[in-house]
């Protein structure tokens, strides 16, 4: 499976020395490769990896495209980097033995320089879980304003256009700020900004806050969090 064993690989060169990174990645990557390798078959661990359930990932992924770059209607899951496989497997890979259903990992962050296809990745994480979570799910982009907050659509809105195996299950409406509806579970996506008093009523599967350093406080990432208290896998 080109995912996994991908993700395997930049565990493995972060470790050794050969892929350069933070400390932080590089003990993420340890105790990835030590809970794949052994914790994981212990009877006091509460995680898995489910291969099944990251092998339909790995399928979807097949039926995307990119649409920008050097890589522009090229497959998505062929080009993606060595931190992009390792970050998404990580997400659906590991789950709870006591519910195939539930990941392991909620809280996930990504620290990256400008222009090294932060945006692309989330939007296609996104994409992955319109189509794989519950149906009637709801998922979020929060930013300052609209217009940065509206980014992931476009990119998310790109990727389903160039992507003619996937495009006609999804609507996208034009207005920047406007839902992404998948056809075939009834979840969308949404553009929000950073309001506290206006994302009370929602219930959000997932949602990502862009750009979050630059919150000068929290009241809306609290209440974005608040919404998730009755969600399977309340993803951040």
């Amino acid at each position: 499976m080109i995912l996994l064993d991908r993700a395997i690989k930049y565990a493995e060169d972060v470790v050794n020395g050969k892929e350069i990174t933070t400390w932080e990645v590089k003990k993420q990557c340890e105790i990835f490769l030590n809970d794949y390798n052994n914790k994981q078959y212990q009877d006091g661990f509460k995680f898995y990896f489910d291969k099944d359930k990251l092998k339909i990932i790995n399928d979807l992924l097949k039926l995307m495209n990119f649409a920008t770059g050097f890589v522009a209607d090229e497959q998505v899951l062929e080009n993606l980097a060595p931190f992009q496989c390792f970050f998404i497997t990580n997400i659906f890979g590991w789950r709870f033995k006591d519910n195939k259903n539930k990941f392991r990992y909620n809280d996930n962050t990504l620290f990256i320089a400008r222009k090294n296809s932060k945006t692309a990745t989330i939007a296609l994480v996104f994409i992955l879980l319109m189509l794989t979570e519950q149906n009637y799910s709801e998922f979020y982009s929060i930013c300052l304003t609209k217009e940065l907050a509206s980014e992931i659509k476009k990119i998310m809105a790109q990727i389903i256009n160039a992507s003619p195996l996937i495009k006609k299950y999804f609507t996208i409406s034009l207005p920047k700020t406007g839902q992404i509806t998948c056809k075939l579970t009834h979840s969308y996506f949404e553009p929000r900004v950073s309001e506290a008093g206006k994302n009370n009523s929602i219930r959000p599967s997932a949602f990502v806050s862009d750009e979050h350093a630059n919150f000068t406080e929290n009241s809306n990432f609290t209440a974005m969090q608040s919404g998730q208290r009755n969600v399977i896998n309340p993803l951040v």
